[in-house]
């Protein structure tokens, strides 16, 4: 998956801002003359010569020219205000996630360093496993999770008692009754958003193995320093 760091592409929301401004005293400025323009028409065709009166087609276009460009104008203060608002609050706000670790349903970065998963243990089970697979989906370990738990913690212990090695892993929840598989979710681990971006208005966080998250549904953020 590409990478991208919408941070470096956006522009200053001052900068936005003053784009904003520039274009609201371009529009106030046209509608003042616009309106100029037509008591100077008006005083035009009650002063014309009433034996010679000039041609009305020549007013008509004169005031369609006119009222173009000022329709042209109002456009543009529209397009300036959308520009504005996207680089001044949505981009600054997207910047914001990138980096950051939240909590999801996927895969995690584990590098010597335990992992806490939060997990959801059936309310039917007598017995709950938590089973770590690596990038490949091969299952690395099967560790047993007390029934009243709701975090349970990876050291990166191989099932042979060796360390596994640094890279993405991912965690499933197994519940058992009576020996018998009742259901099978995934853990929520913390993991580092590696791209945010507006979908349909809404912000989706995207995280290094592909998963992508609704930012109304995070639970949870940390920094990714911990």
């Amino acid at each position: 998956m590409v990478e991208i760091t919408p941070a470096t592409s956006f522009t200053n929301p001052n900068s936005g801002a003053s784009t904003q401004s520039n274009a609201t005293q371009a529009a106030s400025s046209v509608s003042g003359d616009f309106e100029t323009f037509l008591k100077l028409l008006t005083t035009q065709m009650r002063n014309q010569d009433p034996l010679n009166p000039s041609d009305s087609t020549e007013f008509v276009a004169q005031l369609a020219s006119f009222s173009a460009v000022e329709q042209q104008v109002q456009s543009n203060a529209k397009l300036d205000s959308l520009v504005a608002a996207f680089s001044g609050r949505a981009a600054s706000g997207l910047s914001e996630w990138i980096g950051q670790q939240v909590r999801h349903a996927g895969s995690a970065e584990y590098a010597d360093r335990p992992l806490d998963v939060q997990v959801a243990i059936d309310p039917r089970a007598d017995r709950a496993v938590m089973v770590v697979r690596n990038a490949d989906g091969d299952e690395v370990q099967r560790l047993p999770i007390g029934l009243q738990n709701d975090i349970a913690i990876w050291t990166g212990m191989r099932a042979d008692g060796t360390q596994a090695p640094a890279g993405r892993y991912q965690f499933e929840i197994e519940n058992f009754a009576d020996d018998a598989l009742l259901s099978t979710s995934q853990g929520l681990v913390f993991d580092t958003v590696r791209e945010a971006r507006l979908n349909a208005g809404q912000v989706e966080l995207v995280f290094a193995d592909g998963a992508v998250m609704n930012a109304d549904d995070v639970t949870a953020v940390r920094s990714a320093a911990l």
